[in-house]
């Protein structure tokens, strides 16, 4: 997430969802990122979910599931919660601007 506002210039519309467990990139980079599309007037859908920590779509297995259980500041690991309802909010807002 760009720290200047003007490096979004022209953007399309944006869906994000962010894991606020995620120390790295949770919170604050969805609070950065909301602040600047509201700006510069692009539509979008940023939610943090309490619960979720980073990469919470995912389902990994192999040494990429071993190494989601290692603890971390993002707190990497799928949270089916957060992931339903990102889905349905990703797919309602590709609906409306795609």
């Amino acid at each position: 997430m760009p720290s200047k506002r003007e490096h979004l210039d022209g953007l399309c519309p944006v869906v994000g969802s962010y894991g606020a467990r995620d120390r790295v990139f949770g919170r604050g980079a969805a609070e950065r990122l909301e602040s600047h599309l509201e700006a510069l007037g692009v539509p979008h859908d940023v939610k943090t979910y309490d619960e979720a920590g980073h990469s919470f779509f995912s389902k990994p297995d192999g040494w990429q599931g071993w190494l989601a259980r290692v603890p971390s500041p993002m707190a990497v690991g799928y949270d089916e919660r957060a992931a339903q309802d990102g889905w349905q909010r990703m797919l309602a807002f590709f609906s409306e601007h795609v």
